[in-house]
């Protein structure tokens, strides 16, 4: 017999895969019999998504929307599937909310996130309830590197940028294309196109190359930029030149603003400006921007 994978990540919990094992199993080392929480961190877990729900649930009332960060790739699936959870809870339009409260995050420079978010799209389709997600490029690459050469394992990184930028140009595509599907079998319905998607999308990137390609898609589709749950996020003073030009063209753009004590923010901050080194590197272009525009209003 086969089973279907979705099937079980969403109707099997995590708390609930020892019982599962039989003796034998479960002192026999494997990636399951591995991956289970004992005693101690079934307590955590609780604890964690428990925390989680209260905030959840303040972020509803409050009309606001979580988007939880992704992280390392040796504990990223315990934060997928809490976030996962969550959505199937908290972004279901059947009990009165008409937008996402929970957003999950997927770095693209993972060569399998591709594929996890296209199953994640399809476990929310299939048991009805809003996906919400930011697609960014990835912050941990030399950790990562590290990580896997001491474990002997392959990167989970991709081989090359160019590869990383592919992959997320490819699930701008996939994304936008479900998007467009999604509103085109709503119209004529009594279903308000602005309430109850199937999906909502952040593209948060620096890249003006992604931001251009994923204009031109909403464009080709036809869809109204303020309305199909597309988004676009820059950090406050990077590539301000894309952010504004988007919101100045009517796209859902925003500004993510680090917010704490210097010694907490500036490692966050170094990571982005690993992570964005191109766009650092596209300053040069931005302060050319600014002259001519300073030169044009002064003229």
């Amino acid at each position: 017999n086969k089973i279907d994978l979705i099937d079980w990540l969403t109707n099997i919990p995590i708390e609930e895969v020892d019982n599962l094992l039989t003796s034998k199993c479960r002192n026999k080392e494997g990636p399951l019999s591995l991956a289970m929480f004992n005693a101690e961190e079934t307590v955590l877990f609780k604890n964690m998504h428990d925390r989680l729900m209260v905030l959840a649930q303040l972020a509803e009332s409050k009309g606001v929307r979580i988007m939880v960060d992704a992280e390392q790739t040796y504990f990223q699936p315990c934060i997928d599937y809490l976030v996962n959870r969550l959505m199937m809870r908290c972004n279901d339009p059947l009990v009165g909310v008409s937008y996402p409260v929970i957003f999950g995050t997927y770095q693209m420079y993972l060569k399998d996130s591709h594929e996890r978010l296209t199953m994640d799209i399809e476990r929310a389709k299939r048991y009805n309830y809003t996906f919400a997600a930011k697609l960014v490029r990835g912050a941990y690459m030399v950790g990562e590197g590290q990580h896997a050469e001491d474990n002997e394992l392959e990167s989970p990184v991709h081989d090359s940028i160019e590869c990383t930028h592919a992959n997320y140009n490819k699930s701008v595509e996939y994304v936008i294309n479900r998007i467009s599907d999604d509103i085109l079998s709503r119209e004529g319905s009594e279903v308000n196109t602005d309430s109850g998607r199937d999906l909502e999308i952040m593209f948060a990137t620096h890249n003006q190359h992604s931001v251009e390609h994923a204009v031109s898609l909403i464009q080709e589709k036809d869809l109204d930029p303020s309305t199909c749950g597309v988004y676009f996020g820059q950090l406050l003073g990077m590539s301000d030149h894309l952010t504004y030009t988007l919101g100045g063209a009517n796209y859902r753009a925003y500004k993510y603003v680090p917010f704490g004590k210097v010694s907490e923010v500036m490692p966050y901050l170094i990571r982005r400006a690993v992570e964005n080194a191109d766009a650092l590197g596209g300053a040069k272009i931005e302060i050319a921007m600014i002259y001519k525009e300073l030169k044009d209003r002064y003229l």
